[in-house]
């Protein structure tokens, strides 16, 4: 699918470019070839840097824990001047072959930090804007969801079950500050995350602190093994449970666990906090 997309976007280069209506049709396959070529050859490159910089942050975790704290600090220090050319070189790519599926594709990983790439997502957005093409559609649907869900934005409302079967909105909690969690019993990083979570609510649960937590359950069948997994891990605030997975699309939930801190109005103020992360943002906010 992405090798026929590419020849779309090569043949519509070479059939629209300026001054190539007088080319014989032999001429305009080789400008096509190298078109194609070019492109694919600088998607590669780019994949290979961001694969390599993946493959040292796994080495740089390994040297930690193996308690080769200095080396580790060395690699880390490497990965980070790696990750400044990639993104250099990733954007750079991007704006050149906008609307290619590549392209796309690059620009998307940016998505993730709309705020600190915003310069970047707007001029891609300019450049994509009169592509009709689904895969631009997708991807500018995708910024503007991303922009609502970046910090300081106020993200949809969640209106599922909760224990008892009672719909409990997550708008309703307007007030307070709200740790949006969506996780599930089955999944093992979830699990590891609950202890903090556990901790942080015991201290700040009296001090405009609720937790409103969405579980990603699979099939009606997992309802009792999850009402009575939260009473045994004393996860003693809001639950509502989402079988359908409807929540998880407004919130680009990819995976989990996939946090959202909200301020008394509503906005986030932090995502994806784990560990002493989340008690040391609460201790930022509400003292201690």
């Amino acid at each position: 699918m992405r090798l026929f997309y590419s020849l779309l976007i090569a043949s519509f280069l070479v059939s629209c470019g300026s001054g190539e209506g007088d080319k014989s049709s032999s001429d305009k396959a080789k400008v096509e070839d190298n078109v194609m070529s070019s492109e694919s050859q600088e998607y590669m490159a780019v994949l290979n840097k961001q694969a390599e910089i993946e493959r040292l942050i796994a080495k740089a975790r390994m040297l930690y824990q193996s308690g080769q704290a200095q080396e580790a600090n060395q690699l880390a220090t490497h990965i980070e001047e790696l990750k400044v050319k990639y993104v250099e070189e990733a954007q750079s790519f991007a704006l050149k072959y906008a609307p290619s599926s590549n392209a796309i594709e690059i620009a998307k990983g940016f998505l993730e930090n709309p705020s600190a790439n915003k310069a970047f997502l707007d001029s891609f957005s300019v450049a994509i804007k009169e592509s009709k093409d689904p895969f631009a559609e997708h991807f500018r649907t995708m910024y503007e969801s991303a922009k609502v869900l970046a910090e300081g934005g106020t993200p949809p409302n969640i209106e599922l079950p909760n224990k008892e079967g009672k719909p409990v909105s997550l708008y309703s909690l307007r007030g307070k500050y709200v740790l949006v969690d969506f996780w599930a019993t089955w999944c093992g990083p979830c699990r590891r995350e609950i202890p903090h979570v556990v901790e942080a609510y015991k201290k700040y649960k009296n001090k405009g602190f609720e937790v409103y937590g969405v579980a990603l359950e699979r099939g009606a069948q997992s309802l009792p093994k999850w009402k009575k997994f939260t009473e045994e891990n004393q996860m003693n605030w809001i639950h509502v449970v989402d079988l359908e997975g409807v929540s998880s699309g407004p919130y680009q939930v990819s995976g989990i666990p996939m946090t959202y801190l909200l301020d008394p109005e509503g906005k986030i103020v932090a995502k994806n906090l784990r560990g002493a992360q989340l008690e040391g943002k609460l201790r930022e906010l509400l003292g201690e």
